[in-house]
């Protein structure tokens, strides 16, 4: 099956759990032996204790082949994955993973980069400064969020060679050196705007509760860019970028509401779609689409996928049960046959020839260009 993870075994070598949230596990063969390779951007499947598969962006320095470093956001009352990590991955515990996977590469493009991140979606933008610093290629890396999941991850050593290259817009400002005065590597730092450093009361952990949490939690990054009104330092910066080099490379990766917000931004500067790369660290919502049905081929029972749901909740509202693990169409897990109607992909999972064979679909995010799909589970 295509893109299916082939599984080995490593240990958890170490374990940092500074109180701030963030979680870094270190992983090492049992043997001590050298990791398959990967580059900024890449993922591994992670097989948890209890049968949990999950999805995580590596960290830590590539060069360093004998050890993976995983960053994980993990709040009080985190359930899934995160209390399973948070309760369970502890030094000498065994697991399973898969091969590195990257589906958000740096391009092989010599121009400036510019790396937009939002909260824990720092992770995959750290290793790109990282390789980007090396390279000797200028970029810069702008981090919206809480100063403290910055700091559980910047202080890392791995991270040494690019700590002063940050700048933050965070409501509780990250302890760091000189970052207003350092550079964007290989040239002097675009000037930006007053307001792009703020400091203000710790917003809440997403997830949390206590006094100071809302009832439905801001994510940290979508909070730290509306302290100043909607757009007002993404606008800045995007424009600045814009004036000084016309073209540039833009990644971003952080919460739903942060990425939609640089998408649209992006829209109305008129940066080039192709300029844009992206990941989420949490499936799209599904809102406003076009509603479809979906038949049953086995029992011949027919249901409704709404234009705010998924093929995959739909089904498991209706008592027909869809195993989920990724929610993002990178796993495999919930592959169904497809045997009337086109599908409309919207996964990572199936190659290319797969994806126009029509015949398979990933329930998690894909829906239907037909106004009925017959699927075989």
């Amino acid at each position: 099956m295509s893109g299916q993870p082939e599984f080995f075994n490593v240990v958890v070598a170490e374990r940092k759990d500074r109180g701030t949230g963030v979680i870094v596990i270190t992983l090492v063969r049992p043997d001590g032996g050298p990791l398959p390779p990967f580059a900024a951007g890449a993922h591994i499947p992670v097989q948890l204790p209890g049968g949990l598969l999950r999805y995580y962006s590596l960290c830590g320095d590539p060069a360093r082949r004998t050890r993976y470093k995983l960053a994980v956001l993990v709040t009080r009352h985190t359930q899934g994955g995160g209390q399973v990590i948070r309760e369970r991955l502890l030094p000498g515990v065994q697991l399973s993973i898969g091969e590195p996977r990257n589906h958000f590469p740096l391009e092989p493009r010599t121009g400036p980069t510019l790396l937009l991140a939002g909260g824990i979606g720092v992770t995959p933008l750290l290793l790109m400064a990282l390789a980007l610093k090396r390279q000797g290629r200028p970029y810069l890396l702008h981090y919206f969020g809480r100063g403290d999941t910055l700091a559980a991850l910047a202080e890392e050593p791995d991270y040494g060679e690019i700590v002063d290259d940050i700048l933050v817009d965070t409501q509780n400002r990250l302890p760091r050196r000189d970052t207003d005065a350092a550079s964007v590597s290989g040239q002097p730092r675009p000037p930006m705007p007053a307001e792009s450093i703020t400091e203000d009361t710790a917003a809440p952990v997403p997830g949390e509760s206590g006094p100071h949490a809302p009832a439905e939690p801001i994510p940290e990054d979508a909070a730290a860019m509306a302290s100043h009104g909607s757009g007002a330092p993404l606008d800045g910066i995007l424009s600045d970028w814009q004036r000084r080099y016309r073209r540039f490379e833009l990644y971003y990766c952080g919460s739903t509401e942060f990425m939609q917000t640089i998408r649209d931004r992006c829209v109305a500067l008129g940066i080039p779609e192709e300029d844009c790369h992206c990941e989420s660290f949490a499936p799209p919502k599904v809102t406003g689409e076009k509603a479809f049905e979906v038949k049953i081929f086995a029992t011949g029972e027919i249901i409704t996928v709404s234009a705010n749901q998924t093929i995959a909740d739909a089904l498991n509202d209706a008592g027909v049960n869809v195993e989920i693990s990724c929610g993002q169409g990178l796993c495999g897990t919930c592959l169904a046959g497809v045997k009337d109607g086109i599908p409309d992909h919207r996964d990572e999972y199936l190659s290319a020839d797969e994806k126009a064979a029509n015949n398979k679909i990933l329930l998690c995010c894909s829906r239907a260009l037909s106004s009925t799909l017959v699927i075989d589970l």
